[in-house]
């Protein structure tokens, strides 16, 4: 989706793969900006994080087949299709009326085991570019929710864009809908309670309700992008403490956790090796203002309660806020995560090689960054 104001254009992209590094992003909007002399600041690609995707970013601790991303499917394919999407987008932009709505659809839970941390924004934001040549509409959607469970009818092994494909093909199956693009919110704690077609189906639902019956705000104004980067301060290990982590899995190599552990071990160790062990770790957040409606998008893996944190940095403007989008090169999780040591705030990162899991007070330094910073 693309939209033009006054001469300036932003360009949303949503994307059905599981993630990505931020070299790609860089490079597709390096082209697009080499093409069509669009700032790369007003580029926004987003993923869907459909786990059955084929591989496209780095995971070197998994099992091998997992660890690189074929490039000739990276880059001939998904490359490709992504810049053929936005020149496509481009090159048929008509101008248009844009109006944003509100609701909410119950598709996900909480699938943490913190007592008493139930939390989850249930928020579903809809978007809709209607013609004014034609009055066709063209609807973009957000929701937080993993696209992690297959259906009793598909095979666990077979390539889909599960529950945010579905539901798009369902929107765009409707009369009235041209086209239809997801976006991925704050999905990091969050999984669906059904089998992912019954999910698309009530995710496409709720947005044709939303669609019917919520207020209408009409987006109008002139549009201003930005990217931003909040660095936040680790203590790397060690490597006496690595040396150690290794030494103490290598007897259980064989094991699924020993031998990523193993795999994490050395990779930081040539970190030590090539004196690059970061001491701190990036996360960026693109501003795109188009008119009277802010979008917040936060790389990595972001848990719920970021979402409704950043719409409350507003209470008076339309504001819709996503999650993997640039960069997904780990989790970002609150404080009752990354104390529970639970999956989000400290196993995954073992999973994404990072040298370490965020530390306390990340929530809080992100959102104060972002509020000071007042795109």
């Amino acid at each position: 989706m693309s939209s033009r104001r006054n001469g300036g254009t932003v360009v949303i992209v949503g994307v059905d793969v599981c993630g990505f590094d931020k070299s790609f992003t860089d490079l597709i909007k390096e082209e697009v900006y080499q093409k069509r002399g669009i700032a790369r600041e007003a580029i926004l690609i987003n993923a869907s994080h459909s786990h059955f995707a084929p591989v496209t970013q780095s995971w070197i601790t998994w099992q091998s087949p997992n660890q690189k991303p074929d490039s000739l499917y990276l880059l001939q394919v998904v490359r490709t299709g992504i810049i053929k999407a936005i020149e496509e987008s481009l090159d048929n932009a008509q101008p248009p009326r844009l109006y944003l709505q509100r609701g909410n659809c119950d598709i996900g839970k909480n699938r943490t085991r913190i007592e008493g941390y139930t939390i989850y924004d249930n928020t579903v934001d809809v978007i809709t570019a209607v013609s004014v040549k034609d009055q066709k509409k063209h609807v973009l959607y957000l929701a937080g929710c993993h696209p992690v469970y297959t259906d009793p009818e598909v095979n666990n092994f077979t390539i889909n864009a599960n529950f945010p494909g579905f539901s798009r093909k369902l929107l765009a199956d409707d009369p009235d809908i041209e086209h239809a693009i997801f976006l991925q919110a704050f999905a990091g704690d969050i999984n669906p309670k059904d089998p992912f077609r019954k999910s698309g189906e009530q995710l496409a639902d709720s947005v044709l309700q939303i669609m019917n019956r919520a207020t209408q705000h009409e987006i109008r104004g002139v549009l201003s992008f930005f990217m931003d980067t909040i660095a936040i301060a680790i203590t790397p290990p060690t490597l006496s403490e690595i040396e150690s982590f290794k030494a103490a899995n290598l007897p259980k190599q064989g094991e699924m956790l020993a031998d990523r552990d193993v795999r994490w071990a050395d990779v930081m160790l040539e970190h030590h090796r090539k004196n690059r062990m970061p001491d701190e770790m990036q996360v960026y957040y693109q501003t795109l203002n188009v008119g009277n409606w802010k979008l917040i998008a936060l790389s990595r893996e972001v848990t719920t309660e970021f979402g409704v944190a950043i719409r409350d940095l507003w209470p008076n403007q339309h504001v819709s806020a996503i999650a993997y989008t640039n960069d997904i090169p780990s989790y970002l999780a609150t404080d009752p995560h990354i104390r529970a040591k639970n999956y989000e705030g400290y196993g995954s990162f073992f999973w994404y090689a990072q040298p370490k899991p965020f530390p306390l007070k990340s929530f809080e330094k992100v959102i104060d960054k972002i509020k000071h910073t007042n795109h």
